[in-house]
């Protein structure tokens, strides 16, 4: 078993800059297999060109229109702990780097929403102080509805 993550986010860097970052700056590894996929303790993390279908989606919804789509698979059962502060420190990476993004849970339920420059946490998730901890920027609370 899994819990799937998606970051959509508008940005200037390519899949493969952004791999780079994540490799050299918080430890992922390249995966030898020809997904593309790169790896950290918990976590393996996809970072693909949103279609043109899913930037519709996204600009309908959350009003910006996303460069750059990770996906965030952790495992549920094994460094769970690991992957969630591996996944954070990632999307707060990128987020240093671009404009509006939101982090979803099972692409339904919102993590996180960055647009305009202010930074909204939604949902239960973030009640685990860990998970709060990787927070260094301002942020307002706010309860989103599912997707």
């Amino acid at each position: 078993m899994s819990l799937d993550f998606t970051l959509e986010i508008d940005c200037d860097l390519t899949t493969e800059e952004a791999k780079t970052l994540l490799v050299e700056e918080i430890g992922f590894e390249r995966n030898p297999f020809p997904s593309g996929a790169i790896v950290g303790a918990g976590v393996r993390c996809m970072l693909l060109e949103p279609s043109e279908e899913t930037r519709e989606i996204v600009s309908k919804v959350f009003a910006f229109t996303p460069d750059l789509r990770v996906f965030f698979t952790l495992d549920k059962f094994e460094k769970q702990g690991e992957g969630v502060k591996n996944m954070l420190r990632a999307t707060f990476a990128l987020l240093d780097r671009g404009r509006d993004a939101v982090l979803l849970f099972i692409a339904e339920n919102v993590v996180l929403l960055r647009r305009d420059g202010r930074l909204l946490l939604g949902n239960d998730w973030w009640d685990d102080p860990e998970s709060l901890s990787q927070v260094r920027v301002p942020y307002e609370r706010r309860t989103f509805p599912d997707l």
